[in-house]
């Protein structure tokens, strides 16, 4: 019961926080729509939409995207991308139960450390500042937006961190399993 009303506590903060960043986002992405003709033919929207498939199709530094493949029968890759030093995954996740989730989400370590090992590892850390990571549910409703720490990639990569470890982590983050009393859950606002 306790941890029932714990998730439905961090579920409200949580929603309170996306809501937040929504019409942030959304308030960006009105701004793209309005956009005015450059003296070279091209609109504005026309430039930024090719620049940004450039950074998010053309490559992601030092991370071979044909090499990352989720193996998992409720997560998909929604999109992957990069963009001014932010590594950005959305997923879309099948399952509502928490057990199913957490061992699914397992399937990120090895996708990523198979892709950023065909490629380039220090060129990967030294262009992946942020790591933002985002789950939606199968109506393409974004349901949870969150960055991570690019270090456990790392970590995890170099053996520092267990699969496990990550995933506890992000669940921890979300909410969705109880604070094993380390440093990130005293807090009790």
């Amino acid at each position: 019961m306790k941890r029932r009303q714990m998730l439905i506590g961090t579920g409200g903060l949580l929603t309170t926080t996306l809501v937040g960043y929504s019409s942030i986002s959304l308030a960006h992405d009105a701004e793209d729509e309005h956009t005015k003709p450059e003296k070279n033919g091209h609109t504005k929207h026309r430039d930024k939409e090719e620049r940004r498939e450039d950074d998010e199709y053309g490559g992601i530094p030092g991370f071979d995207r044909e090499e990352f493949e989720l193996d998992s029968d409720v997560l998909s890759v929604k999109d992957l991308g990069f963009h001014e030093g932010t590594l950005k995954l959305s997923v879309i996740v099948e399952t509502t139960d928490e057990d199913v989730l957490a061992e699914e989400l397992r399937a990120l370590v090895p996708a990523f450390n198979q892709a950023i090992r065909e490629a380039d590892v220090d060129e990967f850390f030294e262009a992946v500042e942020e790591f933002k990571f985002a789950l939606y549910d199968e109506c393409d409703v974004r349901r949870a937006a969150l960055y991570l720490d690019v270090e456990w990639l790392r970590e995890c990569l170099f053996g520092d961190l267990t699969t496990e470890e990550f995933v506890n982590r992000i669940l921890m983050i979300l909410g969705a399993v109880e604070d094993d009393g380390g440093p990130e859950g005293n807090n009790t606002d």
